[in-house]
């Protein structure tokens, strides 16, 4: 399976919102990507050991991910000129680091050039300009060479590269040099990553072998740090697309379904304290400190498994991503450009396009700016606020996914399809209806020439009953599976939301079809610190305020009404209010 090409999948509605919100506040501004190429010249990260050097790369996988759902011309123009001006900065070593030369492979070094890598990566995927091209290309290959040439076997060991997390950060640099490998095919790239793997990727102990015990959980591995450990499993998927070894892409499932099970929250996010594997799925009904639920780790979860799903066609992937996507992702948008609050420097800071970190109990987002760091001209930026442009990019990405056999429906948001069928005719894939709010939904498929291929309708597990009429069809992993000759045909697609209730330690939450539901003190429910009194969840739906998905509201006799909203839109008033959310309650 691949995504479409540029503009072939074109969605409205909030989907279509979120892009553009990560174009107009983050992606097309010239300014931040010329900040972001300075930290390789000035080499800021050499004072602190810092990170600034991630924010680049991070960015640029998110406009180019971004570029390949949109088209945006302009989009592309401005990635360009981003491309361009960090290739100005490499050095006469080869190096384009954010780190001087006496203080480099220490910190966040390779963590960074792993980010400049990928970045560049992206990029060259949708280049258009050859000689541009050959330009990252050659950038590519020097940084990677010169990190051969100083690290591996009977060099400085990559684990020994940072003091941070046993060197774990720099052994997710592992992705990257798969991926140049792959382009290249030069195979001292393979051997690096080789290399990388039998490291175990942490001097404290090795995490492949943790994660191939049966018993032993993400937070009892050497080293807990949540979102790179993930990103050393997607490298280990990233090897596995070379060598087809079973044993890894298992391993990276075994790992994902013990993350999915210990860690996994009500609104799709991982980790709890200090962005760490803790355990958190027990403990998420309690009230939690203000560094929760990292908005890196989301989006770096929603990479995992759409890598997964696109390796293994398993529906569950999907589903998985969706809740995070609608729930976790779109609430970190800070849609009412809240000023952020910063422990570094103990105030309030500029706005950023995302919110780093998501409540789950009678609390506030906006309280922490994850990743902060200072810039030469006085202003910060962080790691949430540039990753999460990629989360975005994915959900349109993975609505129609292509294969050679037709298409797959996974996530149906109005709009147009217009692609090409398996034998290269024009087909357009109409799609209506008001999803994710409701499961009602209409797709119209015009082919120029009549055709046999095969369309598949996933079928949600949230719908209370499903039903599809229009066609003869065969339910197969999760999916309805369509096989005919297509001209003009209409398909009606009928999934029911309800309203459910997840329960754990005592406490409920409330999740309609996909969406997990939200009380916020801000739109009028000023008890929700006490135990909700709550005969039961009936009630009614009223017409959703701005930037709300759904409005749903509850009467209760001789008490306030409760005004349950979607747990994206909640919160988001955060830098002019005190007013708390909350998604799980005691009930009465």
């Amino acid at each position: 399976m691949h995504y479409l090409n540029p503009s072939e999948a074109l969605y409205v509605g909030k989907v279509a919102e979120t892009v553009d919100f990560t174009i107009t506040k983050q992606l097309n501004d010239k300014a931040l990507w010329k900040k972001f190429a300075n930290q390789f010249r000035l080499r800021l990260d050499s004072n602190d050991l810092g990170w600034r050097g991630e924010y680049w790369g991070k960015m640029m996988r998110g406009g180019c991910l971004t570029y390949r759902y949109s088209a945006n011309e302009e989009l592309y123009e401005t990635l360009t000129f981003a491309v361009q001006e960090l290739l100005k900065t490499m050095d006469d070593l080869g190096r384009i680091a954010s780190y001087t030369v006496e203080t480099e492979f220490s910190g966040w070094d390779l963590w960074s050039r792993k980010y400049v890598l990928s970045g560049l990566q992206h990029f060259y995927s949708i280049c258009k300009d050859e000689s541009l091209k050959t330009q990252i290309m050659t950038a590519m290959e020097k940084t990677a060479d010169y990190i051969c040439e100083h690290i591996g076997d009977g060099k400085k060991d990559i684990r020994d590269t940072s003091n941070c997390w046993g060197g774990l950060n720099s052994c997710t640099i592992l992705e990257p040099f798969v991926e140049l490998y792959k382009l290249t095919g030069k195979k001292a790239y393979l051997d690096f990553a080789e290399y990388i793997i039998r490291s175990g990727g942490c001097s404290r102990g090795d995490i492949f072998e943790s994660a191939e015990k049966e018993g032993v959980y993400p937070s009892q591995y050497p080293t807990t740090k949540a979102y790179e450990t993930m990103s050393l499993f997607e490298g280990l998927l990233a090897y596995y697309e070379v060598t087809q070894d079973e044993k890894d892409i298992k391993l990276v499932q075994k790992f994902v379904e013990d993350a999915f099970s210990t860690e996994g929250s009500v609104i799709g996010g991982l980790s709890g304290r200090d962005e760490l594997f803790d355990g958190f799925y027990v403990n998420q009904t309690e009230k939690q400190p203000k560094v929760v639920q990292e908005t890196c780790v989301t989006v770096t979860w929603i990479r995992l498994l759409a890598r997964l799903y696109m390796n293994t066609g398993d529906v569950k992937y999907i589903e998985r991503i969706e809740h995070s996507g609608l729930n976790a992702l779109w609430g970190s948008l800070n849609t009412e450009w809240n000023t952020h609050y910063s422990s570094i420097v103990k105030k309030q800071v500029a706005p950023l396009p995302f919110d780093s970190y998501s409540p789950l109990v009678y609390d506030k987002r906006g309280q922490e700016v994850g990743g902060f760091k200072i810039m030469e001209d006085g202003s910060n930026y962080g790691c949430c606020a540039c990753i999460a442009a990629a989360g975005v990019a994915l959900m349109p990405l993975l609505a129609t996914v292509k294969d050679n056999n037709g298409f797959t429906l996974n996530y149906y948001f109005s709009g147009n399809v217009q692609s090409t069928t398996p034998l290269r005719n024009a087909v357009k894939i109409e799609i209506t209806g008001n999803y994710p709010v409701d499961g009602k939904i209409k797709v119209a498929v015009s082919c120029a020439t009549e055709e046999k291929f095969v369309l598949r309708f996933r079928k949600p597990s949230w719908a209370e009953k499903a039903d599809i009429s229009g066609a003869v069809c065969v339910e197969e992993n999760g999916y309805y599976v369509v096989e005919r000759a297509w001209k003009n045909d209409e398909i009606i697609l009928n999934f029911p939301m309800r309203l459910q209730k997840e329960q754990l330690n005592e406490k409920t939450a409330f999740i309609y079809g996909p969406i997990v539901l939200a009380l916020d003190e801000g739109k009028g429910n000023k008890d929700i610190k006490k135990n909700i009194y709550l005969v039961n969840a009936d009630g009614q739906f009223d017409k959703p305020d701005k930037n709300e998905m759904i409005r749903y509201r509850v009467r209760r006799v001789g008490r306030e009404d409760l005004i349950f909203t979607d747990y994206a839109s909640s919160g988001k008033n955060w830098a002019t209010s005190d007013d708390k959310m909350s998604v799980w309650f005691n009930l009465k």
